[in-house]
């Protein structure tokens, strides 16, 4: 399944898109993807585009180590991150609310807000509307709400 992720400069966003089916493995190694980029800053905001996924072979335990794992990596740098999802409100939308309910469990250095649109994305990040033309276009249908 493919992963896709970059550094979006302008605006400071790290944008990840997962399409097809997908499982744990792909969510930790797109994560590491993510953290190892040199653009990449802790505390960075980000996006994660979970629209395009068709299926996913993730399980509650699965999501509880990584929910620990995401938050562990931020206590070791004291950075705090918001994480935009954007999903529908089907499968995908289940894993988001897992995975948000999992992070409050801890501590408040990861905040989680499930949205179905980028323009909302952008609002609950307090980014500017023009940011989302540095956004890929498959980000951008949505554009005339803004």
């Amino acid at each position: 399944m493919p992963i896709h992720t970059s550094i979006l400069k302008p605006t400071g966003v790290a944008y990840r898109r997962f399409t097809g089916a997908i499982t744990m493995a792909d969510l930790s190694g797109s994560s590491e993807c993510m953290h190892s980029d040199p653009l990449y800053k802790p505390g960075m905001p980000q996006v994660v585009n979970l629209q395009d996924v068709t299926d996913a072979d993730i399980g509650f335990r699965e999501m509880r180590t990584f929910a620990a794992l995401t938050h562990e990596r931020y206590r070791i740098r004291g950075e705090q991150v918001h994480i935009c999802i954007v999903c529908k409100d089907t499968l995908t939308g289940h894993l988001a609310k897992m995975f948000q309910a999992l992070t409050m469990l801890e501590d408040d250095l990861v905040t989680i807000d499930i949205v179905t649109g980028f323009p909302e994305a952008l609002a609950h990040l307090d980014l500017p509307a023009e940011s989302l033309a540095s956004f890929p276009p498959e980000c951008r249908d949505e554009a005339y709400l803004i």
